[in-house]
């Protein structure tokens, strides 16, 4: 009579089988966990630059008493004045390559300093009467000037439409317009 005790190999073989199928069914879960921590913090990190720029564009754009022609869709020179008893200066802000560029010494945006890189598209459009999408033109009144809508697109490669949209939109202050403080030398 045979005492011993112990597995046959059918046994262990089944029990690799099984284990390789949980296995197999268990690292699914945790790829699905890291790509949802990776696609998280790249949303994040995206976010954060554009709210970066969001914050530096609307300490330009609040404080702008007058814009220089040509406007265009992507570019702006403006004249701004950052406190009341500093003088106004000139300064440029424009997309370059896939760069957004700040230019605090003139009128010429390539030679600034890179705000953000990695974007698709930066747009800029000027209204003069934003709920109706009235456009404000270069040579009207700056004091018509009621908003500015600033809309950055961040390339991806993660996931379609390969693109992350942020808008925001600024009221200008000091351009003595409509929507301007009743005393604005604050």
């Amino acid at each position: 009579m045979n005492s011993e005790k112990g597995f046959t190999l059918i046994e262990m073989i089944m029990s690799l089988v099984l284990l390789g199928i949980v296995g197999v069914f268990s690292s699914l879960f945790f790829v699905k966990g890291i790509e949802g921590y990776i696609f998280a913090d790249l949303n994040a990190s995206m976010a954060q630059q554009a709210q970066y720029a969001f914050t530096r564009l609307i300490l330009e754009f609040e404080n702008l008493t007058d814009i220089t022609p040509p406007l265009t869709s992507n570019a702006i020179v403006y004249q701004m004045q950052p406190a009341s008893n500093i003088p106004i200066v000139t300064r440029s802000i424009g997309f370059i390559g896939n760069e957004l560029k700040l230019n605090v010494n003139g009128s010429n945006p390539s030679q600034g300093n890179t705000i953000l890189n990695n974007l698709s598209s930066f747009t800029i459009a000027c209204y003069k009467d934003f709920p109706n999408n009235i456009l404000w033109a270069t040579g009207e009144p700056i004091q018509d000037l009621l908003a500015i809508q600033i809309t950055i697109v961040f390339n991806r490669s993660d996931l379609p439409p390969d693109v992350q949209t942020f808008t925001t939109i600024i009221n200008p202050r000091r351009n003595k317009g409509y929507n301007a403080p009743v005393n604005w030398n604050i």
